[in-house]
């Protein structure tokens, strides 16, 4: 049976800078020029929210190998690429979190033109990202998009929730960095919280009495917040799979608690 690669777009309606760096852009309809060919009101990346998409995103049917899932690129605007395989500069490289995009990664970039999800590995189930590189008015810039990946019966689905860029021409972005500094800031009160395992591997699962709807944020050693969940009933699980090794803190804030505790991803 032929596999079809299905793509979802959630819209991000956050459109401002978060820090001096990181910009949030947006997911949904724009206007995109390929090969001199205008397309319009379609699916894509707008890494810098004017309306113009930098990344077109669409069901293709041709090759079955590719499942469907096809990128193109906005070359009529300077030209953009794809975080790629090196060998094989048409095909989508999927990355962890934690992950730099910038120009030491130039080597990943492997020439322009359009991508796909392929059968080489690719079409791994979670949340991943994809690396770009962008051509802006002022230079290059390097950014991300955030996906999810499940597979239902014979075919696969990429829901997309998110793209980031560094707003400073040059300058790297770290895979999973939204770019809000909540600040670690200090444990207040005297409330108990049970983070474990520590060191973590995999899954943290934190729990606590009485801090049921309490946001929950990791964030790494210069206080960006990495990743976020809600407590439910005073309990939740994060999968930390995607964070690099290394030293972070968890904080807790809700209603009546606000607390820090620091955590060793192995």
């Amino acid at each position: 049976m032929k596999r079809m690669l299905l793509f979802l777009f959630a819209v991000a309606v956050g459109l401002a800078a978060v820090n001096a760096q990181v910009t949030q852009g947006r997911i949904g309809n724009g206007n995109i020029t390929i090969s001199g060919t205008p397309w319009t009101d379609v699916y894509g990346l707008d890494f810098n929210n004017d309306g113009v998409l930098e990344i077109r995103i669409s069901d293709f049917s041709g090759d079955p190998s590719v499942y469907n899932g096809y990128f193109s690129y906005n070359w009529e605007d300077g030209g953009t690429n794809i975080l790629a395989d090196e060998n094989v500069w048409d095909y989508v490289g999927v990355l962890e979190g934690g992950v730099t995009i910038g120009a030491a990664s130039a080597s990943l970039f492997a020439g322009y033109g359009d991508a796909a999800f392929d059968s080489y590995g690719t079409i791994a189930l979670g949340t991943h990202y994809l690396g770009f590189r962008i051509k802006l008015a002022d230079g290059v810039h390097y950014g991300y998009a955030k996906y999810t990946m499940a597979q239902e019966g014979g075919d696969y689905r990429a829901t997309f929730t998110n793209c980031y860029y560094n707003a400073t021409v040059g300058a790297g972005i770290v895979t999973g960095d939204e770019g809000s500094t909540q600040g670690i800031g200090a444990a207040e009160g005297t409330t108990k919280i049970a983070i474990y395992p520590n060191p973590a591997t995999d899954w943290v699962s934190v729990n606590m009495d009485n801090a049921e709807g309490a946001t929950v944020s990791i964030m790494d050693v210069s206080g960006h917040k990495v990743m976020s969940t809600t407590l439910e009933e005073g309990s939740a699980k994060l999968n930390v799979e995607s964070l690099a090794k290394g030293a972070y803190f968890v904080r807790i804030d809700g209603e009546k608690v606000s607390v820090v505790r620091k955590l060793i991803v192995k």
